[in-house]
């Protein structure tokens, strides 16, 4: 779901919307004890956080609602009023993975990884709407989670409540359109999702359905995107659209074929200080790291125009620059 390029006349669909840990969508949609959910997901950074779900307080009670979090270095589980872990997978191995929790009222939780398992009645009632990317905590984001989904769902008894792809509207706007209810689903975090994009064919597409009005862009291209064709393609919609499209790379290629030169080896980097950064500097302050192989925008196709700086990795950047992983900073916390 999500990954074909399919346009509409208010929306185009992406392979998968990403969060660098900033980006959430609020559903609207307060769970109970006959509500499901399915997820299609990948975990992109490391951390101690949730996928999609809510959560009446912090650690006074028992009132989790969370999907099946895909492994991280932490533990691999749900959250059905108490925070519920398989054994033997712990550790974060970037996979993606399906599953679903409570699906059309199944009274189980299933993966690829961990089979079938009978769910017990739940013994509260949640209060809070159910976010994505985010844990609703008493109103609030929380567990921000940083990673790729594929598409999302809400059941309620046996019927589909929603049904969440990945897209972009009219705008050039990143977000979540909900099938079931034909609306779009934006984020209310800072900045903007990325938007994942399944092959070459689809980026050429993206590129043509955007608007000629100009427009920061964040894409996550695969290998078959990072070629003279799809960088010839950015660089004219870039000076025809006056758009500036800053360019990740989600699947690790043999050799560089971007401009300007750069090997494989080296990325770019730039911080951003933020109250739900991903990275605990010496003196308290947050900070995300945002990364990119190539920037086509207004300014010349230099990433270091744009605030990024080289390093040979995310991990070398945050040494560098004295940051501390939020999932050793926060140690202390648990889901």
């Amino acid at each position: 779901m999500g990954s074909n390029v399919k346009p509409s006349s208010t929306y185009i669909t992406l392979a998968f919307l990403e969060s660098t840990g900033e980006q959430f969508i609020d559903t609207h949609y307060i769970p109970n004890v006959s509500t499901g959910l399915f997820l299609d997901a990948q975990t992109v950074i490391n951390g101690d956080t949730i996928p999609f779900g809510c959560r009446n307080v912090d650690d006074v009670d028992d009132t989790r609602y969370y999907a099946l979090r895909p492994p991280c270095d932490k533990s691999f589980g749900y959250g059905w009023g108490v925070w519920r872990t398989f054994k033997g997978y712990n550790g974060w191995n970037k996979i993606r993975l399906f599953t679903r929790l409570n699906w059309k009222n199944s009274r189980c939780v299933e993966s690829a990884l961990a089979g079938m398992q009978e769910l017990a009645d739940l013994t509260f009632v949640p209060l809070y709407s159910l976010y994505l990317f985010a844990a609703n905590i008493r109103g609030a984001a929380q567990l921000r989670w940083g990673g790729r989904i594929w598409s999302a769902g809400i059941s309620q008894g046996g019927d589909v409540e929603s049904c969440f792809i990945p897209a972009i509207d009219l705008s050039g706007r990143p977000c979540m359109f909900d099938k079931i209810k034909n609306e779009m689903c934006y984020n209310v975090g800072n900045g903007e999702f990325v938007a994942g994009v399944g092959s070459l064919r689809q980026l050429l597409t993206i590129l043509d359905f955007l608007p000629a009005t100009g427009g920061l862009l964040t894409l996550s291209l695969p290998h078959e995107a990072n070629s003279p064709e799809g960088s010839s393609a950015l660089e004219q919609a870039q000076q025809k659209k006056g758009w500036t499209f800053i360019v990740r790379d989600y699947r690790e290629p043999s050799a560089a074929l971007y401009t300007l030169k750069r090997g494989r080896d080296l990325i770019w980097c730039c911080r951003v200080r933020s109250n739900s950064g991903q990275y605990l500097a010496a003196d308290g302050s947050r900070w995300s790291i945002e990364s990119c192989v190539a920037v086509f925008g207004t300014l010349g196709n230099n990433p270091s125009l744009y605030g990024f700086e080289q390093f040979e990795s995310v991990e070398q950047a945050a040494q560098i620059w004295e940051l501390m992983p939020r999932g050793l900073a926060d140690s202390m916390v648990q889901v």
